[in-house]
C-alpha cells in the first residue's frame, strides 16, 4: 500500500491507497507510527498527486480559498511536463514553454516531486 502524508495540526494525515483506487484518509499520531507500518510499501511526504498537463488544479484553488490568510502554504503543483526535468532550471523552462509562466515554486518542491527517481 502507498501512503501520501503531510503534517496536519501536530499529527499526520495520510492518503492510503492499496492500489485499487480505494484511497482512504487516516489521521496518524506520529511519523514514527507511519514508519512502523508494515503494510506500507511506499511513503511519500508532501507530494502533490493528480498533476495536470497545464493550468492550476481546482483542489489547490479550493484549498487556498478555504484557508484564507494561510493560502500561501498551498504551493503550486508542477505540471506533468516538468516531471522528467533533470534540473530545477530545466523544470522552470518546461513550465514556461507550456504555460508562459516563469514561476515554478520552490526548489524543495521540485526535489520532492522528483524524489521518485531513486
Amino acid at each position: 500500500m502507498i501512503a501520501g502524508v503531510d503534517g496536519f495540526r501536530g499529527r499526520w494525515i495520510a492518503a492510503l491507497d492499496p492500489g485499487k483506487g480505494n484511497t482512504k484518509l487516516e489521521l496518524i499520531e506520529s511519523f514514527q507510527t507511519i514508519l512502523g507500518r508494515e503494510d506500507l510499501s511506499l511513503i511519500v511526504i508532501d507530494v502533490p498527486i493528480g498533476l495536470l498537463h497545464a493550468g492550476e488544479r481546482e483542489c489547490d484553488r479550493a484549498a487556498r480559498k478555504l484557508i484564507g490568510k494561510r493560502r500561501s502554504s498551498v504551493f503550486p503543483a508542477p505540471i506533468r511536463a516538468m516531471l522528467d526535468a533533470e534540473t530545477y532550471e530545466e523544470a522552470c523552462q518546461k513550465r514556461y514553454r507550456v504555460e508562459k509562466k516563469k514561476v515554478f515554486g520552490s526548489v524543495v518542491l521540485y526535489l520532492a516531486c522528483n524524489s521518485r527517481r531513486g
